[in-house]
């Protein structure tokens, strides 16, 4: 194995002891407070829920979103977005209570358009429960009056952060409102609202027409927001010195791979069918031009039409608008950060994309550094062992903080949430424990491994530890009762923590966030990173995993 030191942050003078520091414990407050969580990432977040089972652990006071997709990359997620449509469509994520006025007046005036210009009288079925093969069929049928809806998540990660992507938006407009949708169209077939079938008395199309109005007001709306959509790269009225270095970026050119029609998520981070000729990129170019969303039949809203006006329409101002987000969870593909390669990539899309929507939401980005792994089915011939893969993952995320960390104002400073060193711990200290973390895939995580994810995320969001009561005692499994799926069915589904694991766990966690080390772990401070470029078709097993790698 050859580490390499990078140094090309070295220029940045910037010490970031403070600013990446584990968070230390603080006294638990008798009420938690509010905190609301944007999520994104991959497996290592969506296996057992890792969303829902902070918001347990929160006992209510966080809430979150995400936008999770397995394999993801923070490279993919901008071309794939979502990919949870199929995973997440359980019981748990069906939601219940919802107000469907406002996309069913969406679902309705869109239904009323085609059916007026195409002849088109569409599906009164509801094609939502059927597999995913007849789902993919039935792409873009809509359907107001029996939709079943379920939390999936947002879409893409600028409508998780911003409550819209232009990229959908256009993708709407192109297939449902045209130029030409405007109130004459709404208004000229006086014939359907005339039809005393479809009057019952008048209270029908009483209710029509309120939610066609309100259809009208969300276009308009729309319409305003994109006549002023932000340009990618933003420039605050007040100049600070991380704003100066974003004033600096915008004068920039930049660099990043284009897709080309990639089949899968997978393929993507491989750069099979992809478009390895480097395109120029600057802030001037559209981001829809740059990174074009494509269909992988796993993202919601290009499956659902329905779900598109529903997650939508939470966005509106009239419900509440954009969610006023204090923190930005993320984390990147596991072999990732340790790598030189996807390490320098990562960074320079941090820089290049994200920061501008970080910047834009006023929310800390909070960096899940995941934990080492050593399956049979996977290359992992150039990480030596798990304390090095483990020491480069950190370094690569301690990276990660930096780079975006002159962008940001002081409020807006990176966090590090140090899962990872506490599984290292773990794996130093009680090996039948470290088994109790790892799933069957020698990969991702046991409801117990999820446990300690999000002991460790939860204090580094709230500078504390969850409170004893609410994850310490003898229904420790009513924390996953509302996750939306737990492991692939196809999967045995481990057992859940008992309460003496859980106690040695919080005990880790509380050790890890006060600053324990384990003692394999290599501290870097000058980039290292390994130049590797994993084969896994050469593990004799790696097909069973194709489906939830990470």
């Amino acid at each position: 194995m050859k580490v390499t030191p990078n140094m090309g942050l070295q220029g940045l003078g910037i010490a970031v002891g403070t600013m990446v520091v584990l968070a230390f414990l603080t006294a638990k407050p008798s009420v938690e407070r509010e905190v609301r969580v944007a999520m994104i990432g991959n497996s290592l977040m969506y296996y057992n829920d890792l969303p829902r089972l902070l918001e347990a652990m929160s006992n209510g006071r966080l809430s979150q979103d995400s936008c999770l997709h397995g394999s993801a990359s923070l490279k993919s997620h901008l071309y794939y977005g979502n990919g949870m449509f199929v995973k997440w469509d359980t019981g748990n994520a069906r939601i219940w209570n919802v107000d469907n006025a406002d996309y069913e007046g969406a679902a309705e005036a869109y239904t009323e358009y085609m059916d007026y210009y195409n002849g088109n009288n569409g599906d009164d079925g509801n094609n939502y429960d059927d597999d995913a093969q007849q789902q993919q069929q039935y792409t873009y049928q809509l359907d107001s009056t029996q939709s079943h809806i379920y939390d999936f998540g947002a879409c893409t990660v600028p409508q998780l952060l911003l409550g819209r992507d232009e990229r959908l938006v256009e993708k709407y407009s192109d297939n449902y409102y045209t130029d030409d949708y405007n109130e004459d169209d709404l208004d000229e077939d006086e014939d359907y609202d005339n039809d005393d079938n479809n009057d019952n008395g008048g209270n029908q199309r009483h209710q029509r027409q309120l939610r066609r109005e309100r259809a009208r007001r969300r276009m308009q709306h729309q319409s305003q927001r994109h006549e002023t959509q932000h340009q990618l790269i933003t420039r605050p009225s007040t100049e600070t010195q991380s704003q100066s270095n974003l004033r600096v970026l915008e004068q920039t050119y930049h660099y990043t791979y284009a897709a080309d029609d990639a089949a899968s998520v997978d393929d993507f981070n491989n750069n099979n069918n992809a478009d390895d000729e480097y395109n120029t990129y600057s802030v001037v170019d559209s981001f829809t031009d740059t990174y074009a969303l494509q269909n992988d039949g796993k993202n919601p809203c290009l499956l659902s039409a329905n779900y598109y006006f529903f997650k939508q329409s939470q966005y509106d101002e009239f419900n509440g608008g954009v969610p006023k987000w204090d923190y930005i969870l993320i984390n990147d593909m596991s072999r990732g950060p340790c790598c030189t390669t996807p390490r320098a990539e990562s960074m320079e899309l941090l820089v290049d994309v994200y920061v501008p929507w970080i910047l834009k939401t006023g929310a800390v980005p909070v960096f899940m550094v995941t934990h080492a792994y050593w399956p049979s089915t996977r290359d992992m011939s150039g990480l030596t062992d798990i304390p090095t893969f483990m020491s480069l993952t950190y370094e690569g995320y301690r990276e990660y903080a930096e780079a975006i960390s002159i962008y940001l104002p002081e409020h807006q400073q990176p966090k590090l949430a140090p899962v990872g060193l506490a599984f290292l711990l773990v794996w130093e200290e009680n090996p039948t424990m470290w088994a109790n973390l790892i799933h069957m895939d020698e990969i991702h995580l046991t409801p117990t491994g999820t446990y300690l994810e999000g002991l460790i995320v939860y204090a580094t969001l709230y500078g504390h530890l969850p409170s004893p009561r609410v994850v310490l005692n003898e229904n420790i499994a009513n924390l996953f009762s509302n996750a939306r799926r737990m492991t692939p069915s196809e999967h045995i589904q481990e057992a859940y923590p008992t309460l003496d694991n859980a106690r040695y766990l919080y005990h880790i966690a509380s050790r890890i966030m006060n600053g324990a080390l384990p003692r394999s772990f290599k501290r870097y401070s000058n980039g290292e990173s390994v130049d590797f470029e994993p084969n896994d078709s050469s593990s004799s097993s790696s097909n069973n995993n194709n489906n939830n790698n990470n």
